[in-house]
Formats: C-alpha cells, structure tokens, sequence
C-alpha cells in the first residue's frame, strides 16, 4: 500500500506520495473539466479512454447509474486510482431535475436571515450529495451595484457585509454536506461598464479592498475550499492573468490554499475576447503564473501545446505540481479516496422537509413595498381579477433545471387554490414585451367584472443556464439572466400599457413585480395600492405570494438592493461616499430648476433596508457604550405594536464623520432578525468589534479610524466616539 492510499498519513503527505508518482500527461490531466459525461461513459464502453480529466461537469440530465460508472473506471481501472471531482451548479437549488428550487439569491438576501441562508444550502449540498456530485459554484460573492446587469439576481445585494455574511452561511451550508463551495466571481465583477456582463470593471484598489474583497475574506474564514475567478478585466489585465489579484493577494495575503477553478471558457477568452494572449500556449502561461489550478470546460490553454511545454522546460514543472497538490489536497479533503467518492442509498431530492423550506424561504424573501390598506385581504368571498404576463408563470430565475415544471407553482395556481377558480378572473393581458390587443381587452373586462385587480408584471428569466447552454426554445424574449442585460430599467412598453388601461377602471391594483433587479416603477407605484416584490421566490412562490396577500404570513423581507428613481439616476446604491451624491443640494422639478440634478432628486427611490408589513414596530432608542476590551456595544429597544407575534430585521448602520480618505455616507455593520410577541418588547444588543471600524489608508493596509461616528437604526440614531 502506498502512502497516498493509507489513512493513517495526513493530507499533506498522502497528497505529496501521490503527486511524487503522477506523470506529466497524469498530472495536467487532473487540471481538465470534462463536460459531456454520456460521450465519457460511451467512450469508455468503446475502450477509447486512456487517461481520465481530473474534473467531471454536466449540466444536463445525467443519470447516477452513468456518474457512478465514470467514477469507478476511474477507481479500479486507471493506473493510480485517482477519483474524479464531478462538479455542479447549485445556486438556489442543484441545478438538476426534481432539486428543489429555492427563492434566487437576491431574494433570500431580502430576509436578512443567515440561518435560513445555512439551511437552504445544506439542502442544496445534500441533493447535490445524493448524486456524486462534490463541489458546487456558489456562493456569488458578486456586489448588486450595477442594476442593468443580468446577473444581480444571483448576488445577496449591494452591501459587502451583508454579502459576506450571508455567503459565509450559504459556505457553512454547502460544506456541511460534504461538499465544496466555491466563491465566485473574484473579484469586483458585480460593475461591468455599461451593465454589459463580462465587459470591463473600472474600481481603484481602495474600493476593490473596502467594498468588493471583504465579502471574500469573510467567506475564507468560513472554510470556502475553491474560488473561481471572474469574467472581466481590471486596470487592463483579466482576473485569469492576474497574478496580482488570484495569486499575491488570494493566496499570500489572505491565506487561500484551496482550489482556483476557471470560469467557463476563462482561461480561452484571454485570447479571444480579453486579446492579451495570441496564442493558446500564451493564455495557458497567463493563467498558470497567474494560479489558476483548472481549466474549464476543456482543453485550451492547458491543452497539448502546454503539456509539451512543461515537457521541454519551457514551463517550469513546478508551476504544474503546485496546482495539482491543489487539486489532490481538495480530493483527499472530501474524503474521495476514502470510499466517498460514490453516494450510495438512493438520491434525496425534493423531500417534504426540503419543500416546506422552500416555501419559508419564498415567505421571508417577498418585500412588501407599499400598503394602503387594501392588504391583506379578507377571507370573505371576492372577485379578482389576476392579469399579467406573470400570472401564470412561475418565474423562478435562472440556474434552475427548466424542462420540468411539474413541481413549480404559480400565483395563479397558489390563488386557485385559496379562493376557487370561480372566483378568480384571469387574463395574461400582453406578452411580456410585445402588445397583445385581444388580451388586453379581456384584462379590462377581468378588471371590471372583479373588486380588486392583482397585476404581475416583471421579468423573464426563465433559461436555465449560464451564456450558451439555455433552453433557446423560449418564445418569451428573455430579459434578466446572464448574457441578458437591459440599457433600461422601466417596465416593457407592453407592460405600462396594460397598467394604465387597468389603472382607467378605477379598480384597486396589487402590483406584484417578478424580477431579478429592482426596475424603474415611479409611475407604477404611486398608481397601485399596493407593491410587492416578489423577485423570483423558487417553486413554492405561488403558496407563499398567496399566504401574504390573505395575511396568513406577515411580510418581512427588506431590500438589499436600492431602487432608482430612472435608469439615468444609476448608481444608487446607499453606501456612497459623502461626496458622491452632489454638492448643492438643491433637488429640482420639471417646474422648478435645482441643483444637482436640474429636475429630479439623486437620491434613490426606494432604499436599501426598506419593506413594510403588517405588524408595526416602534424603536425607541439607540444607545452606545465603548467596551473595555475594544469595540463598542448597541443597544436598541423594539416594540412589537399589533396584536401577532412577528418578525423584524433589525438593521445597524454606521456613519464615519471624518477620515484621511473620503467616509462613506452610510455602512450596515450589523443585523439581527427577531421575533416578538404581540404587544412585547425587547431589547436587541449588538457588538461592534474593531473591523467595523476599518478603512483603507493611502498605503492600501486597513486602520481603525478615530473620532466621531453616527449610529442609526430605523428612524433612531446616536453619536458616539472612538
């Protein structure tokens, strides 16, 4: 027996004694990504595999029978014995048919709930599990700050604490299961120019290291075993070639030692899309040095061309061994050698248990953005008229397994079954961009027969996948997902339409918004009585929408993205610099010219931490006593005012009042969910250690920053000194 294969060694040993044995062609076989696991399993029935890549991928449907096989070709029939690594994407939910669908990630964030958050991903892992598979590409560490992006629906917000709490839940989730997470897209991808995925990212490193970076280094701390670096470049140089950022900072000052897998096709766009490599050798030089471990989804730059350069010297070998002992360290760490590599009992999807989640998560996740009184509404028998192109549709976002809808349910179905079909007058009213005139008559009839209009307008996101492995038989144009980013944030044409011909009836409209970013709804909001975001709440949305609209559940979900008042007021994200939102001062009307901005207000419509619900709550005061021991306690007292017991989220945020660099305006530093009894009070303590504190000073090391600060939580706040 060799050392590799004993458990009585250490990781570090047995990963040595196996690396010590591996040829060349061995070694950089373990850097590849396969991802067509039906040819693989074909080709080995036709005895056509010599050497197995080091990493399986499949996206689609593929039977355990047929992972469990590829596995053990690779335990019993190759030299070494090495085991695959099969990997997956689990976003909200393993992306694989009957995975339960969870609400996506910027709606999750919105319950400010990082044990809902662990939960969901220790789901998401065990099914993952079930299958073989053994690592999953989440959490998306990625900052909400760029609305016209398609992809702020897989990020937890805008704010970096927020974010890095709730990915180090979503971290301690996964690998509870035995699975490795991997944080994705490092680093600062969340603001591409233009809102174009993929396109450049224009930070300074002070903002890289105080918004963007932190999030990850929570997630470090949380044990994340893999990191994949992102799409886009950065001061010229792309994330796969950049030895500063992958290399000098994730692993020599943070400490990463784990995997660094590239995103798909990474490793190829350097020569591609990025064109700082004219050669696929050179863009495999570029990653290496830079410490990218895996290629995915095939050979390129780690192809032939590379292998005969390490072959010939022209690639220091040692390059090679460092990200291979990477890679075997990871393997050995799942236990892979020692008999984990293949699941056995049969798959765990979509339990009872994983289902009544689902359907909490959905609860927790929808924000409630405006109430005039019509909510929620009575069980005594009514007419509603449900109309919209998102009626029917159970809009769950992208990174779900699509082709199956047997499991989704939608808030028609969800109201079905709550008021009778006989009571529920349905209309699709347009397309989700295109005019529709016979629906849209049949809308204005549904209304004016009915005593309240629920109107579900939105998004498309609806394509499983990430840019090139969606279902492109959808006939409705696709409008929020990756690869689908949006030059406007108003609601389609078709959709404002149809709002006004509605709002002509006189009847109450419930505006109900499906969508995977906020979207420009001045107009729209101020017309409804009432507002509710639903984002994309997972498979049980229909259950959980209808549970609030009869006040079955109390809303609590509070916006962890801001809401613009046009698509001309981005950025307006809350944590600005003092100095980012104008000077003057002076807000201007189409009647009355101001300053900054000639007629409207800089300032975001609706804020970060903004939702209503049923229950009110009253926070009376805000005090702070600096501890002995360094940092500083708050205290809150919060009164539940109505006659349930509830939940409250609890936001802390901090304002610096100077600093040698430019404070920002305001900063989450703490959150706390509670539950109070009806007509209970309670007082919420909080504990600001030292990092709460941090800044980034001009020689790029963080320092406490001394003096004055404002605490404010809700409408109450404090000063207090450091």
């Amino acid at each position: 027996m060799s050392i590799y294969q004993d458990r009585r060694y250490s990781i570090d040993e047995r990963a040595q004694d196996l690396l010590s044995l591996m040829t060349v062609e061995e070694k950089i076989a373990q850097m590849h990504v396969h991802n067509n696991l039906a040819q693989l399993a074909k080709d080995i029935d036709e005895g056509k595999v010599n050497n197995l890549f080091g990493v399986l991928f499949d996206v689609r449907a593929t039977d355990k029978k047929i992972i469990d096989k590829i596995q053990k070709y690779a335990l019993e029939k190759t030299r070494l014995g090495i085991p695959l690594l099969l990997c997956g994407e689990g976003l909200h939910g393993f992306l694989y048919p009957k995975a339960t669908i969870f609400p996506q990630s910027i709606g999750l964030s919105c319950s400010f709930n990082e044990k809902l958050v662990e939960d969901v991903a220790k789901v998401v892992g065990q099914e993952a599990y079930s299958l073989g598979t053994r690592q999953l590409f989440v959490p998306n560490l990625d900052l909400a700050r760029e609305l016209r992006w398609g992809r702020v629906q897989e990020d937890y917000g805008e704010d970096p604490y927020l974010v890095g709490k709730l990915g180090s839940a979503c971290v301690r989730g996964i690998q509870a299961s035995g699975v490795a997470a991997t944080l994705k897209h490092y680093v600062a991808h969340g603001m591409p120019e233009n809102g174009i995925n993929l396109s450049s990212v224009h930070m300074g490193e002070r903002e890289i290291r105080e918004l963007m970076l932190p999030p990850f280094e929570e997630c470090l701390k949380a044990g994340a075993m893999s990191v994949m670096p992102a799409y886009n470049e950065l001061d010229g140089t792309p994330m796969h070639a950049s030895k500063k950022w992958v290399n000098d900072v994730l692993r020599e000052e943070l400490g990463f030692d784990g995997t660094v897998i590239s995103d798909w096709g990474g490793v190829a766009m350097l020569n591609s899309f990025h064109q700082t490599a004219q050669t696929s050798l050179e863009a495999g030089k570029q990653a290496i040095n830079a410490g990218v471990d895996i290629e995915a989804p095939e050979y390129y730059g780690y192809g032939d061309k590379f292998l005969n350069a390490v072959k010939n010297g022209e690639i220091d070998e040692k390059l090679v061994d460092r990200a291979v002992l990477r890679i075997l360290k990871l393997k050995f760490k799942l236990g892979l050698f020692d008999g984990k590599a293949i699941s056995s009992g049969r798959q765990k999807f979509h339990s009872a248990k994983s289902v009544r989640l689902a359907r909490k998560a959905a609860e927790q996740s929808i924000v409630l953005l405006k109430n005039d009184g019509v909510l929620p509404f009575s069980d005594k028998k009514q007419k509603i008229a449900l109309i919209g192109p998102n009626a029917k549709t159970a809009q769950i976002g992208s990174y779900s397994y699509f082709p199956t809808d047997e499991n989704l349910i939608s808030l028609y179905e969800g109201l079905k079954r709550r008021v009778g079909e006989e009571n529920l007058f349905y209309a699709k009213g347009c397309d989700l961009a295109n005019d529709n005139e016979v629906e849209l008559k049949r809308a204005v009839a549904a209304a004016i027969a009915a005593d309240v209009v629920i109107l579900a307008l939105g998004d498309n996101s609806n394509f499983y996948g990430g840019v090139g492995w969606g279902n492109e038989e959808i006939v409705e144009p696709v409008t929020c997902g990756e690869g689908f980013d949006m030059h406007y944030l108003e609601l389609p044409a078709a959709q404002r339409k149809l709002f006004n011909e509605l709002a002509k009836t006189g009847k109450k409209i419930v505006l109900v918004l499906y969508s995977g970013r906020p979207q420009v709804i001045v107009d729209e909001y101020e017309r409804s009585s009432a507002v509710l975001q639903a984002w994309y709440p997972g498979e049980q949305g229909g259950i959980a929408l209808t549970d609030i609209l009869f006040g079955d559940v109390n809303p609590t979900g509070k916006l962890t993205v801001s809401f613009p008042r046009s698509t001309g007021h981005l950025p307006c994200y809350y944590n600005h610099r003092t100095s980012a939102r104008g000077y003057y001062k002076k807000p201007g009307t189409p009647q009355t010219a101001g300053r900054d901005y000639v007629f409207s207000h800089p300032s975001a419509f609706l804020p970060f931490g903004y939702g209503v619900g049923y229950v009110p709550f009253a926070y009376q005061w805000v005090r702070s006593k600096n501890l002995s021991g360094g940092g500083v306690e708050i205290r809150v007292k919060l009164s539940n005012l109505g006659d349930k017991e509830a939940e409250e989220s609890v936001l802390v945020f901090l304002s610096c009042q100077y600093c040698e660099v430019v404070p920002y305006k305001s900063q989450l530093k703490a959150f706390k969910r509670v539950r109070i009894g009806a007509g209970k009070s309670k007082t919420v303590r909080f504990v600001l250690d030292e990092s709460a504190f941090y800044y980034v000073n001009h020689d790029m090391q963080k320092k406490v920053a001394k003096g004055k600060y404002t605490v404010r939580v809700a409408d109450q706040e404090t000063t207090f000194e450091i």
